[in-house]
């Protein structure tokens, strides 16, 4: 579970040409999990994997799961109630360009949570550094996302 935010006029193109792979490659490998091929079974997860990872860009998807790895948590903020009621549309759950531009202002200028990486580290018996580093990644692949749809003028549609 996630928020999951696309811009459909960089995936749509990118869905057409690496979709059809992407399946084929899926069936492939589905059949040779039921005859038993593991080492075919793992050739093709591979493919099926690099055709999802094209399919699925940065500057096309952005996807924030409802973990102690959410962004947004980590910035003090939610997906349900401060995104929804301040950056979507209710009738067609979509953001519009300028309300991108004003989420991207909030998500740039805004520290992480006191504490919260911390706590991340806690659960993951993992270092304050790495979580702290993973969150400013992640920060950095929203703005990447938010950017290349202001600049085109894209509505980006909103799954929460």
């Amino acid at each position: 579970m996630g928020a999951d935010l696309y811009n459909y006029r960089i995936l749509r193109p990118i869905r057409v040409k690496y979709g059809p792979l992407f399946d084929k490659a899926a069936e492939q490998r589905n059949k040779a999990n039921e005859r038993g091929d593991k080492e075919k079974a793992d050739k093709k997860q591979k493919l099926v994997d690099k055709y999802y990872d094209f399919m699925y860009t940065d500057e096309g998807y952005f996807r924030d799961s409802y973990n102690y790895s959410n962004l947004l948590w980590a910035l003090g903020f939610d997906w349900w109630d401060w995104f929804a009621k301040n950056f979507m549309t209710k009738r067609t759950c979509c953001m519009k360009p300028d309300k991108a531009e004003k989420l991207r202002k909030i998500i740039a200028e805004t520290p992480l949570k006191k504490g919260f990486a911390a706590q991340c580290a806690r659960k993951a018996k993992e270092s304050t550094k790495i979580w702290t580093d993973y969150f400013e990644d992640r920060r950095e692949c929203f703005l990447k996302f938010l950017d290349v749809a202001i600049e085109n003028g894209d509505t980006i549609e909103c799954s929460i």
